[in-house]
C-alpha cells in the first residue's frame, strides 16, 4: 500500500515538473524578445502561433498542474495521517493503545480470542475435551456449560504458578486465576472465542479472575471457580439469557445467579451439567459473606475490571501527604506483593497501586498516582524495582495540577520530580517497554535548603 501511494504520488508529480520546467525556460526567452519588440514576428519553434498568447496559455497549464501537485500531496499526507492514527490491533509491549473501554464487537476482534497461546498443549486439553463431550464439543450455551461444570469439578482449589491452561489441566489444581486460564482453553480449543477477566482492589483479597465466552452475537460472564453465572430471569428455562460483565458491573437490569454443580474442586468430572439457582447460604471460601454477596462486590466496586489480556488498565495510587513529608508504598526487601496494601483486620486498603507497571499476563498496567498534598511545591516519587523487568522506559504523563521537571534512570531505581501546583495532583505512570517489577515506592516533598533555613 506504502509503495503503491508513492509510486501514484511520483507519477502525478513528475509531468508537472517537467512542463513546469520547460515553461521557465521558454518563458526566458519569450522575456528576451519582447524587450526587442518582437512581439507579433516570433513563433513558437515547436507549435504553429505566436509566443505571447502560447506562453500565457502555458502559465495556465502549469497553474493547473500545481493545483494538482499539491491536491495530490494533501491527499497523500491525509492518508499517512491516518495510516497514523489507525490503531494498533495488538497491544504492544507497555502501550496505551487499548486504554479506554473497548465496545468492539467486530468479527476481526472477536477472531482474537480464539488463538490458543504458542505454549498449550493440545494433547491435554483435547484429553479433557474428549471427557467434557462423549460425543463432540458442540458450540453453544450447553456446551459452554458443560465446560464450566467440569472446571469447576476437575480442577482442585490449590496454588500453582503456570501461566498456560492446559498445564492447570494436567497437574489439576489452580487458584481462580488457574482455574480461569484452563476453562478459557478448553473454550478456545472447541473453537469459542473466550478471555479472562480479573478484578482488582478488593478489600477482602488482592483479586479476582472469571471469564468471558463469547456466542449468539455477545460475550457471556461465567465464574468457572464456582461454576456460576448471572442470567436475565429468575429460571433458566431459554426465556432469558447469560449476562456479560459490562451488563453485570453497570447493573442494568436484573440479575439471578446460577450454578451448574454443587461439587466443587473434587479432582474429577461426574459428566452432570445441574443448573440450579446459586444456593442463598452458600459461602465464598471463608470470608464473612456468601458468594452472592461476593460477586456483588466484583460487580460494584472492584477497579480496575479487566475484560481481557489486550486491555490496558489503570491501577490508582492513592498519596496522603499532608501530614507528613514522606510517604512509603511497601518496603524494600525484593518482595513485590506488598505493593497492594498488608491487610489490617482482615480488610486491605483500596488503591494502593500495582507490583507490576507494563505488560502483563492480563494486559498491560499503568498507574495512576493521586497526591493530596498540604501546599504547592516540588515533590519527588522514587520508584524502586526489583530484578526480572525494565524500568529505563517509563515515563509520566500530567494529568491534574502537576509539571513534570524531569526523570532519571539508576540501576534499581526510576526517580521522578515534579512540581504540583493545587491539590489533588494526578499524573500517570507507564512504562512503555516490557514491564517492570515494583519493590517499593517513596514519595517525599523536596525541601529546599532555603525553606529549611526559614522554618528554623
Amino acid at each position: 500500500m506504502q509503495m503503491e501511494a508513492e509510486c501514484s504520488y511520483f507519477l502525478v508529480r513528475l509531468p508537472c515538473v517537467m512542463r513546469w520546467q520547460y515553461t521557465v525556460m521558454r518563458g526566458y526567452a519569450v522575456c528576451g524578445k519582447l524587450r526587442q519588440g518582437q512581439t507579433g514576428q516570433v513563433r513558437e519553434p515547436f507549435l504553429d502561433g505566436p509566443v505571447l498568447p502560447r506562453y500565457c496559455l502555458e502559465v495556465l497549464k502549469m497553474a493547473a498542474c500545481a493545483v494538482a501537485v499539491l491536491t495530490a500531496m494533501l491527499l497523500r499526507a491525509g492518508a499517512e495521517v491516518a495510516q497514523s492514527e489507525a490503531p494498533d490491533p495488538f497491544v504492544s509491549f507497555g502501550s496505551l493503545n487499548r486504554a479506554f473501554a473497548v465496545l468492539d464487537e467486530s468479527p476481526e476482534y472477536i477472531e482474537r480470542f480464539r488463538s490458543l497461546d504458542p505454549g498449550e498443549d493440545t494433547a491435554a486439553i483435547d484429553g479433557a475435551l474428549a471427557a467434557i463431550f462423549p460425543e463432540g464439543a458442540t458450540r453453544d450455551e450447553a456446551g459452554v456449560l458443560r465446560i464450566l461444570s467440569y472446571a469447576a469439578q476437575a480442577i482442585r482449589l490449590e496454588a500453582t504458578t503456570t501461566p498456560l491452561g492446559s498445564e492447570v489441566l494436567k497437574q489439576g489444581h489452580a487458584y481462580c486465576n488457574g482455574i480461569a486460564i484452563a476453562f478459557v482453553a478448553l473454550c478456545r480449543r472447541a473453537g469459542l472465542p473466550a478471555r479472562v477477566n480479573a478484578f482488582h482492589n478488593l478489600e477482602w483479597m488482592e483479586g479476582h479472575n472469571a471469564a468471558e465466552v463469547h456466542y449468539d452475537g455477545a460475550w457471556r460472564f461465567f465464574d468457572p471457580t464456582y461454576g456460576a453465572f448471572y442470567y436475565s430471569t429468575a429460571a433458566y428455562d431459554g426465556a432469558g439469557r447469560v449476562l456479560g460483565l459490562r451488563e453485570l458491573a453497570a447493573n442494568a437490569g436484573p440479575r439471578h445467579g446460577f450454578q451448574v454443580t454443587r461439587r466443587l474442586w473434587e479432582g474429577d468430572f461426574d459428566g452432570r451439567v445441574d443448573v440450579e439457582p446459586i444456593d442463598p447460604e452458600a459461602r465464598y471460601g471463608d470470608y464473612p459473606f456468601t458468594l452472592v454477596a461476593f460477586h456483588e462486590r466484583l460487580f460494584r466496586s472492584a477497579f480496575p475490571i479487566i475484560h481481557s489480556d489486550d486491555a490496558a488498565s489503570s491501577y490508582p495510587l492513592d498519596v496522603d501527604l499532608r501530614d507528613t513529608d514522606s510517604v512509603w508504598i511497601g518496603a524494600r526487601d525484593g518482595a513485590i506483593m506488598d505493593q497492594l496494601g498488608k491487610a489490617e483486620g482482615g480488610r486491605r486498603p483500596r488503591f494502593h497501586g500495582t507490583p507490576v507497571i507494563g505488560k502483563t499476563r492480563l494486559g498491560t498496567a499503568f498507574q495512576t498516582v493521586t497526591m493530596e498534598v498540604r501546599e504547592p511545591g516540588r515533590y519527588r516519587l522514587t520508584y524502586h524495582v526489583a530484578p526480572g523487568g525494565r524500568h529505563d522506559r517509563m515515563a509520566a504523563v500530567e494529568l491534574k495540577s502537576v509539571t513534570v521537571i524531569g526523570a532519571r534512570v539508576e540501576k534499581d531505581a526510576w526517580i521522578l520530580e515534579c512540581y504540583v501546583q493545587a491539590s489533588p495532583a494526578v499524573l500517570v505512570v507507564v512504562n512503555r517497554y516490557y514491564f517492570a517489577a515494583i519493590d517499593a515506592v517513596h514519595v517525599e516533598r523536596i525541601v529546599d535548603k532555603a525553606d529549611t533555613e526559614t522554618a528554623e
